[in-house]
């Protein structure tokens, strides 16, 4: 099995589980109350 960062090639029970930091939730977030402003908007 191969892993590398979120991304693996073999079997799924060997994976190791994907982090979300807290910076990459933020981004996340700004990111959706951004669409649904603009949808409001339009």
């Amino acid at each position: 099995m191969v892993q590398i960062s979120n991304f693996h090639i073999g079997r799924a029970e060997k994976a190791k589980k994907p982090v979300l930091n807290a910076g990459e939730a933020y981004i996340i977030w700004n990111d959706l109350l951004t669409r649904y402003d603009n949808i409001e908007k339009t």
